[in-house]
C-alpha cells in the first residue's frame, strides 16, 4: 500500500480489470479522442521527387491502447494531407506508415500487444486481465 492508502502495482502484478464482467461493448470504457496531424503544405513526391502542393485533406481514426494503467482505450484522430505531383500527375497521402499499416483501423502497438496476447497457453490467457481494446481483436476468428 501506498502512503495515501492506495495499492501499488508493480511489475508482474495482477491488475484487477474494471472491465471483467462486461459483455456489451457499449458498456465498455469510451475511448479518449486524441487529436493528431499529418497536414503538411508541401511533400516530396515518393515516385519522382518533386515537391508537392497539398491538394486536399481528410481525417482517419486509429484506436490505440492508450492508457493502461486505467483501462481507457485512445482513438486518434488523424487529419492528414493529400497531395497532387505535377510533374508525375499522381496524388499521394502523408506517410502514415509509422502509426499503423496501409487501411487498418489499429496502430502498430495495439496489433503487437494482441499477437502477444495470442500467443499465450490459453490457461495463462485467462489468468491475465486484458485492455477492452483488445477484447475483440483477440478473439477476431480472421486471426486464426
Amino acid at each position: 500500500m501506498s502512503e495515501e492508502g492506495n495499492p501499488m502495482f508493480g511489475p508482474g502484478e495482477y491488475r484487477p480489470d474494471p472491465s471483467e464482467g462486461i459483455t456489451v461493448p457499449a458498456d465498455l470504457p469510451q475511448p479518449e479522442i486524441v487529436p493528431y496531424s499529418r497536414n503538411d503544405i508541401r511533400q516530396p513526391c515518393p515516385r519522382c521527387g518533386h515537391s508537392a502542393y497539398r491538394d486536399k485533406q481528410s481525417h482517419r481514426t486509429l484506436h490505440d491502447l492508450g492508457n493502461l494503467d486505467v483501462w481507457c482505450p485512445r482513438d486518434l484522430v488523424i487529419t492528414y494531407s493529400q497531395h497532387y505531383c505535377t510533374k508525375c500527375r499522381k496524388y499521394f497521402n502523408a506517410d502514415l506508415s509509422d502509426l499503423a499499416p496501409p487501411g487498418s483501423h489499429y496502430t502498430h502497438r495495439v496489433m503487437d500487444l494482441a499477437v502477444r496476447w495470442r500467443a499465450l497457453p490459453p490457461g495463462e490467457l485467462a489468468s491475465l486481465a486484458r485492455p477492452p481494446c483488445l477484447r475483440a481483436l483477440c478473439h477476431d476468428p480472421k486471426l486464426g
